[in-house]
C-alpha cells in the first residue's frame, strides 16, 4: 500500500589497534571510528541522516603456560534496520495483520563482553573450556503492536529498555587408552521487552542444560557413544523439561567408507 521505497546506506570507516605483549600477557585494544549515512526517498520527499560513530574494542589474553590460556573480548557494535523496517507504507502480512516502517527510527548499540578459559593436558589427557557472555542492547528497535479486536497493526520504534542476555557454558573432557568421557553444561537467562499498545511488556526466559557422555576409541573397530542430556526452559513463568538418551555408531570398511548412524530419544 504506497510502499515505492529508495533506501541508501553506507558506512566509511577508519580502525587504529594497539598491541602489547608484556611476558605471558597480550593487551589489544582498538577504536574503529564510523561515518554512518542513509538516505530513503518515499512519498513523494527524501530525509537523509549523517552520523559519526567511534566504537571501541578490546581483546586481552593470559597465558598460565602453553596450553591453558584466559581470554577476554569487549566491544561494541551499531546495528541498523533495513529498508523493510523504514518504508512507511503497509503491508498486508496475513488477513488481520498489518506491519509497516518507521523512517525515524534510529540505529541501535550493543554492547558485548565475553571471558574464556581453556585448558589442555597432555599428562592426564583432559582438556576444560569455560565461559561467560553478556551483551545488553541500548535504543534497541523494536516493534510496537496495536491490537484492534482481532485484528494487528505493528512498527518500528526505539525502545526505551533495554535487552539484556548472560549466558555462561562448561566443557571437561578425558580421553582414556580406548575410552573417551565428556561432560558439558550450558546456561542462559535473557531479559527483553516488548511493546504491546504502546505499553512495556517485559519478559524473561531461563534455560539449562546438562550433557554426559562415554564413546570408545578403537583403530580397528567400530566405535560407540552412549549419553543422556536433560534441559530445564522457563519462559514467563511456563516451563518444560527435556531428556534425551542418545548413541552413535562409526563403523569404517573397506579401507575409504565410513558407516555412521545415530539415534536418540526426546
Amino acid at each position: 500500500l504506497t510502499n515505492n521505497v529508495d533506501y541508501n546506506f553506507s558506512d566509511v570507516f577508519l580502525g587504529a589497534y594497539y598491541k602489547l605483549i608484556s611476558g605471558k600477557f597480550t593487551f589489544n585494544p582498538g577504536v574503529t571510528l564510523h561515518q554512518y549515512a542513509t538516505k530513503d526517498t518515499q512519498l513523494g520527499t527524501e530525509n537523509k541522516d549523517n552520523l559519526t560513530k567511534v566504537l571501541p574494542d578490546i581483546y586481552a589474553k593470559y597465558s598460565f603456560n602453553s596450553s591453558a590460556n584466559l581470554r577476554f573480548n569487549y566491544s561494541i557494535t551499531s546495528q541498523f534496520s533495513d529498508v523493510e523496517k523504514v518504508a512507511e507504507g503497509y503491508l498486508l502480512d496475513s488477513y488481520n495483520v498489518l506491519s509497516r516502517g518507521n523512517r525515524t527510527i534510529e540505529n541501535s548499540l550493543k554492547h558485548n563482553y565475553s571471558l574464556n578459559y581453556f585448558s589442555f593436558s597432555m599428562f592426564s589427557f583432559t582438556n576444560i573450556h569455560a565461559s561467560v557472555r553478556y551483551s545488553k542492547n541500548v535504543n534497541s528497535i523494536k516493534n510496537n503492536t496495536e491490537l484492534i479486536g482481532v485484528d494487528r497493526i505493528s512498527y518500528p520504534l526505539n525502545s526505551d529498555y533495554a535487552d539484556e542476555s548472560l549466558s555462561g557454558s562448561f566443557r571437561y573432557g578425558k580421553t582414556y587408552s580406548k575410552l573417551k568421557t565428556n561432560f558439558s553444561t550450558r546456561i542462559s537467562h535473557n531479559n527483553f521487552n516488548n511493546l504491546v499498545n504502546d505499553e512495556r511488556v517485559k519478559l524473561k526466559s531461563l534455560t539449562h542444560s546438562y550433557n554426559a557422555s562415554v564413546a570408545t576409541k578403537f583403530k580397528n573397530a567400530p566405535n560407540f557413544e552412549v549419553g543422556y542430556q536433560k534441559s530445564f526452559t522457563d519462559y514467563s513463568n511456563t516451563g518444560s523439561t527435556t531428556d534425551r538418551p542418545f548413541a552413535n555408531i562409526e563403523v569404517g570398511f573397506l579401507k575409504n567408507f565410513i558407516l555412521t548412524a545415530d539415534y536418540s530419544h526426546y
